[in-house]
């Protein structure tokens, strides 16, 4: 009987783990541990008509959004007014189709009346899709009391 030659030993036993080792299946951690429950609608802009009033005056704040693919069902206005943690101060209830084309809201927001002068008030704003993804614009906009 002639010898097995060492390439064709070395061949199976390069094959034969390339075979077992296929069978493996790695987790996808996007799949396996997260529910996707769709994409966020967008903020295109944010502004406030002023940056310094005083103690009780009502403000204007500006958001433009837009949504590809889910109808928008609510614009936020957080505020965090001194050291305070930031909460929501005015909810909007809208109706806006999913578009390309950006849309506009505009939210009163009134400083307090019995905020001292000095002191700021740090708005940011939300937008919430009817799947209740929201997504909370990162840029923000300060207000001081004069």
């Amino acid at each position: 009987m002639k010898p097995i030659p060492k390439i064709f030993i070395c061949s199976l036993v390069l094959f034969s783990s390339l075979v077992a080792t296929s069978c493996y299946k790695e987790n996808n951690v996007l799949t396996d541990l997260v529910t996707v429950q769709g994409s966020a609608a967008l903020i295109d802009a944010f502004t406030i008509s002023s940056a310094s009033v005083a103690a009780g005056t009502q403000i204007t704040a500006s958001v433009t959004t837009r949504s590809f693919d889910r109808p928008i069902k609510e614009v936020k206005l957080y505020a965090a007014v001194g050291t305070a943690s930031r909460a929501v101060a005015v909810s909007v209830p809208v109706t806006f189709a999913p578009s390309s084309t950006a849309t506009v809201q505009t939210i009163p927001y009134t400083v307090g009346a019995n905020l001292a002068k000095g002191t700021v008030i740090v708005l940011s704003t939300g937008v919430v899709t009817d799947n209740n993804v929201e997504n909370i614009f990162t840029t923000t906009r300060s207000v001081t009391v004069k």
